[in-house]
């Protein structure tokens, strides 16, 4: 009896044993799946995408067909040209047909054009379209006639851009520099004592209320003169006045070009020579 009890005993043992093996085992085959799910679910929702789709995106965006306008700067190479759009300089790649259209171009040709991205990286011309000619570009140099004493004198300027929006032609022996915030000065190097103050003043100025304030700057030196005619250092002049004494000569210009206002103070240490060419190399001035 004993001994029946004993084996029964071991039966259920053996029974529970194998209950707990399966259910174990059940577990883990879940556990294993649950990511799958985990994974289905995500994607579905709208997670990464699979990298044969960034490839495809990627390719697109690749041959995509861009458009521009911009400044032809002429040939880089055989097979390129280069053109300034927006700020930035780009190369573009030549077809066969572009060569005799791109040959007869000047460079400065303002133009409009369509282009890609190919393989390599390279941006492909499609086609292009002149719209607006070069602009006219002022000569590097200059020869500025002007008269000493009765003797005309013929001198060379150089094409000088100041540093607020205004240009002339400089002579060699003259430095240009910014004195201040709207301000430039325009000296001898040989005699820095003497140079002119230039301002641009904008399009707001008041003449009358220069005019004024000039005459009071101008009584500190001497009696006060008009410039009339002829005498009128620069194009333009609404107002123009000099005073002197023994030693130094002032000159106030006002004068507008272009809508915009400008003043000019030349200060002179006595130099008949060096006021005659401050006054050829100011009557160059204009507006940028």
């Amino acid at each position: 009896m004993i001994k029946r009890k004993k084996v029964s005993l071991c039966a259920a043992a053996l029974l529970l044993s194998i209950i707990a093996g399966c259910s174990s085992s059940g577990e883990e085959k879940a556990a294993v799946k649950k990511p799958a799910a985990v994974e289905k679910t995500a994607s579905s929702n709208g997670g990464e995408s699979k990298p044969a789709d960034n490839q495809q995106a990627h390719e697109e965006k690749k041959n995509e067909t861009l458009s521009g306008e911009g400044t032809y700067n002429g040939r880089i190479d055989n097979n390129s040209i280069e053109v300034e759009t927006a700020g930035e300089t780009i190369a573009l790649r030549l077809k066969g047909e572009h060569f005799d259209a791109v040959d007869s171009m000047s460079e400065g040709t303002t133009i409009s054009f369509t282009y890609l991205k190919n393989d390599a990286g390279q941006y492909e011309l499609i086609k292009f379209t002149a719209i607006a000619p070069p602009s006219a570009q002022p000569e590097k140099t200059k020869e500025i006639v002007y008269t000493v004493n009765g003797e005309t004198v013929k001198k060379t300027g150089y094409y000088t851009v100041g540093n607020i929006g205004y240009a002339f032609y400089k002579f060699d022996s003259y430095e240009s520099t910014e004195e201040e915030p709207r301000k430039d000065l325009l000296y001898s190097n040989e005699h820095e004592e003497n140079f002119a103050r230039i301002e641009i003043l904008g399009t707001d100025y008041n003449a009358e209320e220069l005019k004024k304030w000039s005459q009071e700057e101008l009584k500190d030196i001497g009696n006060v003169q008009d410039v009339s005619g002829s005498e009128k250092i620069m194009e333009g002049t609404v107002y123009s006045a000099f005073a002197e004494n023994d030693e130094n000569k002032k000159y106030i210009v006002i004068a507008e070009k272009d809508g915009k206002g400008i003043k000019v103070t030349l200060h002179l240490v006595k130099s008949d020579l060096l006021e005659h060419e401050f006054k050829a190399m100011l009557s160059t001035l204009t507006i940028q």
